[in-house]
């Protein structure tokens, strides 16, 4: 899988540099595009169930704690590789 990243950036860059962005130039964006929304999803209300967890009651009626976490797989070579990334609840 290749993330791709809208022509609209290609199109912004060449307004903005008068050339056509660089495949050095996409892999910088790709990255600090995966940044910002780490940042978006690890924001303060989530780190703080992270670290305390949420009470949830379940259909059971029981009221159980559940602390939500994050797991990713990301090979050597990110330009090449299929990342994939799935939320796990930890249940007490």
């Amino acid at each position: 899988m290749d993330l791709k990243i809208s022509d609209t950036l290609q199109d912004f860059y060449q307004s903005h540099f008068n050339k056509p962005a660089t495949s050095e130039i996409l892999t910088f964006c790709r990255h600090e595009l995966m940044h910002a929304i780490w940042l978006l999803l690890v924001d303060d209300e989530f780190m703080h169930a992270y670290e305390f967890g949420i009470v949830i009651e379940f259909l059971d009626g029981v009221s159980r704690r559940v602390f939500p976490r994050f797991f990713t797989y990301a090979a050597d070579y990110p330009e090449k590789c299929v990342k994939t990334m799935s939320v796990r609840l930890h249940i007490d």
